[in-house]
Order: C-alpha cells, then sequence, then structure tokens
C-alpha cells in the first residue's frame, strides 16, 4: 500500500516538475513574437529566439550549482548554432537561466538606431532670490 502512495506522489511531483520546466520558456518582450528552436549544448538544453541583431537562450534544464560562466559558453555556442550569426564581442550577458547577446547576421542590413528617450527634469535655484545677474546654480530632478 505504502509504495502504491509513493509511486502515484512521484509520478505527480515529476508531473508538476516537468510543467513547470515548460513554463519557464517565456522570452523576454523583444522576443516575444520570435519562434522558439531547440538545441542542446553539452548538457544544457537551450531555447534560442533571436532577430537580425540580437538573440535570446533559456537554459530549459534543471541544473543544482550551474556554473554561470558554463552556461554563458554553451549558451552562445547554442545562439551561434541556432542563428547562423556571429556574436558581437563583449554583449553577451545573463544569469544561469536568461542570457543575450547582440549579433551580426549576414544580409542583416544596418543595425537600426536606437531612439533616443525622452527625459524631462524639473529645475530650482539653489539659494536666494533675486537674481543680481550673476550665474546662478541650480539643481535638477528626473520625472518618473
Amino acid at each position: 500500500m505504502h509504495c502504491r502512495v509513493f509511486r502515484v506522489l512521484a509520478l505527480a511531483a515529476g508531473t508538476i516538475f516537468s510543467a513547470g520546466l515548460a513554463a519557464c520558456d517565456s522570452p523576454s518582450a523583444g522576443f516575444a513574437n520570435q519562434p522558439a528552436r531547440y538545441v542542446t549544448v553539452g548538457d544544457a538544453v537551450f531555447s534560442v529566439r533571436y532577430t537580425p541583431f540580437a538573440a535570446e537562450a533559456i537554459r530549459l534544464n534543471a541544473d543544482a550549482a550551474p556554473d554561470r560562466a558554463g552556461i554563458l559558453r554553451l549558451a552562445a555556442e547554442a545562439i551561434a548554432a541556432v542563428s547562423g550569426c556571429r556574436l558581437r564581442s563583449s554583449t553577451l550577458e545573463g544569469d544561469s537561466t536568461v542570457v543575450r547577446a547582440e549579433i551580426d547576421c549576414p544580409g542583416a542590413g544596418r543595425r537600426p538606431v536606437p531612439r533616443p528617450q525622452r527625459l524631462e527634469l524639473e529645475c530650482g535655484f539653489v539659494g536666494q532670490l533675486p537674481w543680481d545677474g550673476e550665474t546662478r546654480e541650480f539643481e535638477c530632478v528626473a520625472l518618473p
């Protein structure tokens, strides 16, 4: 009797654990509309999504004590293998689960120039008024 209960609990836990891993394959906003391609590099399984200029690799398998540097190296290999593109120097970043990099793909054209963000400031003069015609010091705070 106890053995049967244990087997049922083990099966249920395995199903929940597997479902939890499948739910971890959620891309960040910049890659949400890109199809996932799955690749195994070494002992790591990755879901890779990419655009002509950037890529994201999500590690899907569990590891009790992942080596961050090793995972970054494996993720770089996964991105290169799936995209067929070259990783841009010093752009690989992430943790032991999600890794992103800028990539150079043949025929991708010009890299888009990021739009400048609008910054609104609230400023006030430091010191006393009235202004006597000399330079004044003021402080500004960025508004959200």
